[in-house]
């Protein structure tokens, strides 16, 4: 799990403590403002994981250089820049999921 997150840069932390972050303030704050808490924290993990996207394909083209190795560098590099989507995608499912189930359904 360490070396998905060493892959996928400092977004992937960003993103990490972003979801935390958001499941604390629905926690503390009441059920009326629950899930709209976890619903922004959803937003702005998925903007964290489409930034952590642009950033690594943005260290790949950089970085990738020419040569014969020059492909697989590319390759491995856009696999370890879309790490940030999984990621940011697998989280802002996750709390907007939550975010459904803690509304409060009337009867």
């Amino acid at each position: 799990m360490l070396n998905f997150f060493e892959a996928g840069g400092v977004a992937m932390y960003a993103m990490a403590v972003t979801a935390l972050l958001a499941v604390g303030f629905a926690i503390k704050s009441g059920p009326d403002r629950r899930g709209a808490a976890l619903a922004t924290g959803a937003g702005f993990v998925a903007a964290e994981g489409l930034a952590g996207v642009g950033l690594g394909l943005t260290m790949v083209s950089r970085h990738v250089g020419s040569g014969p190795e020059a492909l697989a560098r590319l390759t491995l590099g856009v696999g370890e820049a879309s790490y940030n989507a999984v990621l940011g995608g697998g989280l802002a499912l996750a709390l907007m999921l939550a975010a459904v189930l803690s509304a409060d359904r009337e009867p």
